[in-house]
């Protein structure tokens, strides 16, 4: 009988040193600061970019009972080469980093410390400066948002109600007016500093397809595409009318500030209207038989229009100075957007090949070079005046893309994980 107890005493000794080395174990693995421990999300780090500085802010994931600090990490060029930048007292969450360049990648991660041991560090934050930030119509997203330079990071969203198609800006005004979705009868006014929206539903408008402003007057020019007409918005209510061709699609319209001229793209051709009068006269320049009008652009008094055919893979641009409309360059391919590069004298357009679009250049001699590919449908080629970089809008794949003016890719819409956060993007505006 006394060895049975004895036996007993020993196995209960055991079973007592086992469970106390098993939580010796498991109190080792919960230290946040043990490197071969607990390796969960303890530190969340967020930045902001200026355009000669980054802001750093974090925040703790869970209650630190004692720590000496945070210490930032920062990469160069690649993430390869973290070294230790700063360190940080505890009470301090927040870091502006002054001692950096234009045009070059900055990695950031934060740990906190504790007798010279580390948590694992955060998440990596990223940046790249260059000379401007970027507004963003987001058509499925309902909403308009501001983008730092590097396209990584939203700095503003403001929500709409309605699904926004077009837009207007004017450099000098704070208000961006908004062609809401078809058939809902609207227009809409967007504070671009606080956010603050109106709704306007003003008589005679049906399918907003686009909208523009007057800068001199402050009209705002309404395309509505469901009766063909042009309809002249201010302080409130329609002031005018403006019928066009019942038959014919309207894609675009642009007022053009240096000779208030009013242009409109439909299928068929291109009208110009005089923005003081809107009285119905107009000046058209008709497309070939085949051909439909897919964009425009202008430098100065000097547009370009390009018209295109899918069936016959032929595409024409125009160059009209004034009265004189020049058939400048023919293609035998489809190209369905254009944008002119006045400095460097030749177009950036998208070509249509079945979910494999193309971004090419084209001089006026006709000479191509391909500058990117992979696109889904472009709904916008957009060049910073800044820097001359070039923005690709494409809204099939809900990506913006950055290139610097030798066409080398920096940046896209999307997270280091792969993440996006556009949703249906249609247009771009550099400030």
């Amino acid at each position: 009988m006394t060895s049975y107890y004895k036996f007993s005493a020993k196995i209960l000794c055991i079973i007592v040193l086992a469970t106390l080395l098993l939580q010796c174990i498991d109190r080792k693995r919960d230290n946040p600061f043990d490197p071969d421990g607990n390796s969960k999300d303890i530190l969340s780090l967020s930045l902001t970019p200026g355009t000669d500085r980054v802001t750093l802010d974090w925040r703790l994931l869970e209650f630190l009972d004692r720590f000496d600090g945070f210490r930032i990490y920062r990469s160069v060029d690649t993430q390869e080469n973290f070294q230790p930048f700063v360190d940080l007292a505890t009470d301090q969450f927040s870091f502006t980093d002054t001692n950096i360049d234009q045009k070059r990648w900055y990695y950031y991660r934060v740990v906190a410390t504790s007798n010279n041991e580390e948590t694992s560090p955060s998440n990596t934050a990223r940046s790249f400066l260059g000379p401007g930030s970027y507004w963003v119509l987001e058509t499925d997203g309902f909403s308009v948002k501001q983008l730092s330079y590097d396209l990584l990071n939203v700095t503003r969203t403001y929500r709409t109600t309605l699904a926004p198609l077009e837009w207007a800006f004017i450099d000098t005004d704070s208000l961006i007016w908004l062609a809401n979705e078809r058939f809902s009868r609207s227009l809409s006014s967007i504070n671009r500093d606080n956010g603050n929206i109106r709704y306007y539903y003003p008589d005679s408008v049906i399918s907003t397809r686009d909208v523009e402003i007057n800068t001199e007057t402050r009209d705002i020019y309404i395309l509505d595409n469901r009766d063909a007409k042009i309809l002249v918005f201010r302080n409130g209510s329609i002031r005018n009318i403006v019928y066009m061709d019942p038959t014919e699609d309207y894609l675009k319209m642009v007022y053009r500030e240096s000779d208030g001229r009013l242009l409109v793209l439909g299928e068929k051709r291109l009208w110009s209207f005089n923005s003081d009068a809107l009285s119905g006269a107009s000046v058209t320049i008709p497309f070939p038989a085949g051909m439909e009008g897919k964009d425009f652009d202008l430098s100065g008094n000097t547009m370009y229009i390009l018209a295109a055919s899918s069936e016959d893979s032929q595409s024409l641009i125009y160059t009209v100075n004034g009265s004189t409309v020049t058939d400048s360059l023919r293609s035998a391919n489809f190209f369905y957007r254009m944008r002119f590069d006045a400095i460097n004298q030749h177009f950036y357009l998208a070509e249509s090949l079945s979910g494999n679009d193309k971004i090419v250049q084209l001089s006026f001699n006709g000479d191509r070079l391909d500058h990117s590919s992979g696109y889904g449908d472009v709904q916008q080629i957009v060049i910073n005046p800044y820097d001359r970089s070039v923005i690709v809008v494409d809204y099939f794949f809900n990506l913006l893309y950055l290139y610097d003016q030798q066409g080398n890719f920096i940046s896209e819409s999307r997270t280091l994980d792969g993440n996006k956060f556009i949703l249906g993007p249609t247009r771009v505006y550099v400030e």
